[in-house]
């Protein structure tokens, strides 16, 4: 019986819906599915908003890297085996001159001391290198730390005082700058340059090495071309200005140091091969005295010259050039062979002349 109840509940249709079950409202499922959509196609627009900023952002960022970093050379290949072969391969190709010159950095600069006339220099060397690594330098302070660790001496003892005054690195390095010359760069008013100008001498310096002097005032000063080529002309040493009074006269400064500098090497060359030693032998007398020979002859040959008027005088009167006498000549000279006989010995006679 119980079997009977349960097939026909098991056979029995389905098609009719429990009346504890909600209707379906299909209008309100396809409202909630056009919202979902439209919410997804926000995010997907939003997400490729994103992408957009992203790739413009690393665009950025690549030429940034280009700029600091120069890009490496691209690699040669290598040649096929079969080219290779029995045939050298040719040499890499260089960098350009370019990418080299990017990597070379200034030297560091040397540490200061206090010097007076090495204040600017520093300075300026350091100024090189914060051009070439400004990276690196990117704040006063950084600028400033870079100075102050480069000081000796008492220098280093004015940043060390300084600081404990007031905060030396939150400045501006250019007000650092300002009382650091203030403290050891003195600079030269124009009317200090102006007189040096008018009492620098040559004097035993070379042109080249006055000329060095010269124009690193001439560049501090405020005179014109033609006032710096005189007061050049009129530093330069007395026999160099008589040189140049016979050439004719230059038409620039320039011109006129570069012919002075010619002019004054000539001079201290010949100058120098004057004072050399000669190595050429010394002329010796035809007729040497004896080193034994005693009391005064009336001429000693090699020695003691003849008066012109009276050497003319003898040659007419047919006298001995050596004694002055008559009758014979100097190669018969009985005072002349008596000179050179040795002590002791008899000269042989001699002949005279005839009438």
């Amino acid at each position: 019986m119980w079997v009977r109840k349960l097939n026909q509940t098991m056979t029995e249709p389905s098609s009719q819906s429990d009346p504890a079950e909600p209707p379906h409202n299909t209008s309100l499922d396809h409202a909630l599915i056009a919202r979902h959509d439209s919410m997804l196609n926000a995010l997907v627009d939003q997400q490729r908003s994103t992408n957009q900023r992203l790739e413009q952002l690393s665009d950025i960022l690549t030429a940034l890297h280009q700029r600091i970093v120069p890009a490496d050379p691209p690699p040669v290949a290598a040649p096929p085996a079969s080219f290779q072969t029995g045939v050298s391969a040719a040499p890499e190709r260089a960098p350009p001159a370019s990418a080299r010159l990017r990597e070379v950095s200034p030297p560091m600069p040397e540490p200061y001391t206090g010097e007076i006339d090495r204040c600017r220099g520093f300075l300026l060397q350091c100024s090189l290198v914060f051009s070439s690594s400004p990276q690196s330098f990117q704040t006063d302070g950084a600028k400033i730390s870079f100075v102050v660790g480069n000081l000796r001496g008492r220098a280093l003892k004015w940043a060390e005082a300084r600081s404990a005054q007031h905060n030396l690195f939150h400045r501006t390095y250019d007000s650092f700058v300002l009382e650091f010359t203030q403290t050891f760069g003195y600079s030269e008013s124009p009317a200090d340059i102006s007189r040096s100008l008018l009492s620098i001498k040559q004097g035993n310096r070379s042109v080249a090495d006055f000329a060095i002097d010269f124009r690193t005032l001439a560049a501090a000063s405020t005179w014109n071309a033609g006032a710096l080529t005189g007061a050049f002309l009129q530093a330069l040493n007395e026999d160099l200005k008589d040189e140049l009074a016979l050439r004719d006269e230059p038409g620039s400064l320039e011109e006129l140091v570069a012919l002075a500098i010619r002019i004054d090497n000539r001079i201290r060359d010949r100058a120098r091969a004057k004072k050399e030693p000669s190595f050429a032998p010394r002329r010796t007398d035809f007729n040497p005295i004896p080193a034994n020979q005693t009391g005064e002859e009336p001429m000693q040959i090699g020695r003691t010259r003849l008066p012109p008027e009276e050497r003319q005088r003898r040659l007419r009167s047919g006298a001995c050039l050596y004694c002055g006498q008559v009758g014979h000549y100097v190669a018969n000279c009985p005072s002349l062979l008596k000179a050179r006989a040795p002590r002791g010995s008899t000269p042989k006679p001699t002949a005279k002349l005839s009438d």
